[in-house]
């Protein structure tokens, strides 16, 4: 009797796993999916930079000024990030490196590219809560400066292609949420 519930059980189990077979099969004839792809691909680069903005973060979270090598390395994340916020200026996954970044930058006194920064995310991730911090920081930057100030790097942004971190918002559609 328990050898033919035994066996009974194996039998139920079997078909169960092989039900599923055509689903993965049809999974795996379909190819990789392209938004998966991308995000590995924002992920492998940001993986480096979210490391070494965190550490420059509490550098100056801790008011320790950043020392030239910082700064370098500063510059050298967001040469980085622009390139790839060009090539995936829709993931989410750059919002918050792309604030931290802008947070640095301000405090290395480097407005323009902060601003820059800022406003890549007010406008191509308004609903994310960075890109409503990015719009604070943005306005703190106008009221400093006035709000002509970086008028000039809002115009080059719209003369740049749509879809570019320059120029995210315009003609992208919204960005993906994770």
């Amino acid at each position: 009797m328990q050898k033919s519930i035994l066996g009974l059980l194996m039998i139920g189990l079997c078909l169960g796993v092989s039900a599923n077979l055509p689903a993965d099969a049809k999974k795996k004839a379909a190819g990789p999916d392209p938004a998966a792809q991308a995000d590995a691909e924002v992920k492998k680069g940001l993986d480096p930079l979210n490391e070494q903005l965190t550490k420059l973060m509490i550098k100056v979270q801790s008011r320790a000024l950043l020392s030239p090598e910082d700064a370098g390395t500063l510059a050298d994340i967001k040469y980085k990030l622009m390139d790839i916020m060009d090539q995936y200026p829709q993931s989410a996954m750059l919002a918050k490196p792309v604030y931290q970044a802008g947070i640095l930058l301000c405090e290395r006194e480097e407005y323009s590219d902060a601003y820059e920064l800022f406003n890549f995310l007010a406008q191509g991730f308004p609903t994310n809560p960075y890109g409503a911090k990015a719009k604070g920081q943005i306005q703190q930057l106008e009221k400093k400066f006035g709000p002509g100030y970086f008028a000039a790097d809002v115009s080059a942004a719209a003369a740049s292609p749509p879809g570019t971190a320059a120029n995210p918002a315009a003609g992208a559609a919204a960005p993906a949420k994770k």
